[in-house]
């Protein structure tokens, strides 16, 4: 009896933490169910296995000569769908897999054209973050309105890219600077999303030995945290105006 209530207990814990868990993560995306972390892990297992299965039943599967000109058809047919299905995927789950999805599109000679074709959308169509959501992260990261920093804040983007977006601003004392702000939810996802991608990249290329990303993850679990510090990203962008330039938040995501 003790036992059994004791497990009872464990998993009420469980369930508890799960629940805390997922309450504070709703919070910190401003309740985008589709933000947090557990949906955004399972729409990417997801895709994946959809790719997976189709490539299987599709090409994997065929009796064809694999130098035919038939079956070379149907690879690359699968190398569409799958590029297809990982464009949404980037698209959904937004920030790291944007970033990802732009460096695929840059990798000529190294991908099947179909998918560095299909990526290259991304370096000029990064999904924009909200004018509500830029003025949060301001907030957030000064603990003070921005209209008490700004005279004025462009509600429009000069530029938006995977991890940030850039505003032109107008100081308090009449300067023009441009405003480089992080994607709202881009910090507090990223670990997880490098975790995921990690785990998928693994589990893929033991299923299929020619896919081969795990450098690719490496790479992108080295770069991201330096790229999501605005204090080393600053002399690249950073918050300027020339010929003087007004630092952001050490370590904050307004540069």
């Amino acid at each position: 009896m003790a036992m059994f209530t004791s497990r009872r207990l464990l998993k009420a814990v469980a369930i508890g933490t799960v629940g805390l868990g997922t309450l504070a993560s709703l919070r910190v995306n401003e309740y985008d169910i589709g933000a947090i972390g557990i949906v955004r892990l399972g729409r990417a297992a997801l895709t994946v296995l959809d790719i997976g299965r189709y490539y299987k039943r599709e090409l994997f599967d065929s009796k064809l000569d694999k130098m035919s000109p038939e079956y070379l058809q149907l690879k690359s047919n699968a190398h569409k769908y799958g590029a297809q299905k990982l464009l949404e995927l980037c698209c959904a789950n937004k920030g790291v897999y944007i970033k990802v999805g732009q460096h695929i599109g840059a990798l000529d000679y190294l991908l099947p054209q179909e998918y560095v074709h299909t990526m290259r959308v991304l370096h000029s169509a990064a999904p924009q973050s909200s004018f509500n959501d830029v003025l949060t992260v301001i907030k957030e990261d000064f603990k003070r309105s921005p209209y008490e920093i700004f005279q004025s804040i462009d509600p429009e983007p000069l530029g938006t890219a995977s991890l940030a977006q850039v505003h032109r601003a107008v100081l308090k004392n009449g300067d023009v600077v441009a405003v480089k702000v992080q994607h709202r939810a881009v910090k507090s996802n990223s670990y997880i999303d490098i975790k995921t991608m990690s785990t998928l990249v693994s589990i893929t290329s033991l299923i299929f030995p020619d896919f081969k990303f795990d450098w690719l993850v490496k790479e992108t679990k080295r770069n991201i945290p330096q790229e999501l510090n605005f204090t080393l990203t600053k002399n690249i962008l950073g918050l300027v105006v020339i010929p003087r330039a007004y630092n952001g938040v050490p370590g904050g995501r307004t540069g």
